[in-house]
């Protein structure tokens, strides 16, 4: 009889440890980045990167297969799992210029307009 208690007593403690260990990846999660970027530089944005300020190598393109055309935008989730709110952000046109802008607040803004001439971050309404 106190083997099988044992037994359960056991499977008790794994489950109860398999699910804090749960809750606690979940809680580790960083909430989501949504920014739409707008593209207003008169060129196709064929790559688009966001990174971390103070790293030295760009992320993957978080467009993947896909483009900007000149006058659209695209809502982009730049969040890399940091939970930061300062990144740095990369636009490849298709006639091969980069855009660079440095320490964008995503947690501050919901659009974000790439012009050829610089930055114009919008707030959320």
């Amino acid at each position: 009889m106190s083997e099988a208690i044992a037994r359960r007593t056991l499977g008790a403690v794994a489950l109860s440890l398999a699910v804090l260990g749960s809750a606690a990846f979940q809680s580790d999660r960083a909430p989501s980045r949504p920014v739409r970027i707008v593209n207003a530089t008169g060129q196709t944005i064929t790559h688009f990167y966001a990174s971390t300020p103070g790293f030295n190598a760009w992320e993957e393109d978080l467009l993947g297969e896909d483009v900007i055309p000149n006058g659209a935008s695209m809502r982009i989730n730049v969040d890399n799992g940091s939970g930061r709110c300062r990144y740095d952000f990369r636009a490849r046109l298709a006639n091969g210029a980069e855009l660079d802008r440095r320490g964008v607040e995503v947690c501050r803004i919901a659009e974000y307009r790439f012009t050829a001439d610089g930055p114009e971050p919008r707030a959320d309404p």
